[in-house]
């Protein structure tokens, strides 16, 4: 391939160059690209001055203010946190966390549930319910429903302060919620997942513990019994969201009624 006759744009010498490596402006050497660039591409003769300002400069879109973000921030730091705050290294005081609470309660009624549910199942995120097995159903509802470290046993609270709660990748030694009358026991007699996610059916113990339950694969040992579930639910005196419905379930279930919502 033969070479091209071009003209250095900065001094006008003859130079030859194949047409591989012809771009916009030619230059004989680099001195003179550095000159050519210092005089011909200097304040409005740089293709990036526009609108009376060197593109390559930013400006603040609130204050005006020169910023250097390479052209990823539309403002300067102190108008992002004022026209754009965020919550980080902040915390809700009591007094929030409590409305916040409240309005959370209010949000999730029964029809909200339902369609979220719905939602859920139609973006294949969870499996619908006609595609769960009966003892599925019954394994999460009997599942706890709120914190259970305000009902622990003063020996169980030591014990706790101690090593924590487990943590798979922080705190192996960690402890476990655990169902005293099992969910397994609980749905082969059918009784009300309400009365097993009550707080007297918690108990705390470490993983170890919760592993030598099994008396075989499905089937965990029972460390009470139903009748003494019972009789502890009865004289519960402390408060519990779902401990009038728990009453009003055990004598329901006494008199012959079965946990059969599905």
């Amino acid at each position: 391939m033969a070479k091209i006759r071009l003209v250095c744009n900065h001094c006008g010498k003859e130079i030859f160059k194949y047409k591989s490596l012809i771009k916009t402006h030619t230059f004989c050497n680099k001195e003179c690209y550095n000159l050519w660039m210092k005089t011909h591409n200097k304040g409005k003769n740089n293709p990036n001055y526009k609108h009376g300002r060197h593109c390559t400069e930013h400006y603040c879109f609130f204050c005006g203010k020169v910023i250097d973000r390479l052209g990823r921030s539309l403002c300067c730091h102190k108008c992002k946190a004022i026209h754009f705050p965020t919550f980080k290294n902040k915390t809700h005081s009591d007094y929030s966390k409590k409305i916040i609470g409240i309005k959370s309660s209010l949000k999730f009624t029964e029809e909200f549930r339902k369609r979220f549910r719905r939602t859920m199942e139609e973006r294949g995120l969870w499996i619908p319910l006609n595609h769960k097995t009966k003892y599925d159903i019954y394994y999460n509802e009997a599942n706890w429903v709120d914190g259970m470290t305000k009902f622990l046993s003063e020996e169980e609270y030591f014990r706790l302060k101690k090593v924590g709660m487990l943590n798979t990748r922080t705190n192996s030694k960690g402890l476990v919620r655990d169902h005293k009358y099992s969910r397994r026991s609980g749905f082969l007699n059918k009784v009300f997942p309400e009365i097993l996610r009550h707080p007297c059916n918690c108990q705390f113990i470490s993983n170890p513990e919760n592993i030598s339950k099994k008396t075989s694969r499905y089937i965990d040992r029972n460390d009470i019994t139903l009748s003494e579930l019972f009789i502890k639910i009865e004289t519960f005196d402390l408060y519990w969201k779902e401990h009038s419905k728990c009453l009003e379930l055990i004598q329901y279930y006494r008199i012959g009624g079965i946990w059969s919502k599905y």
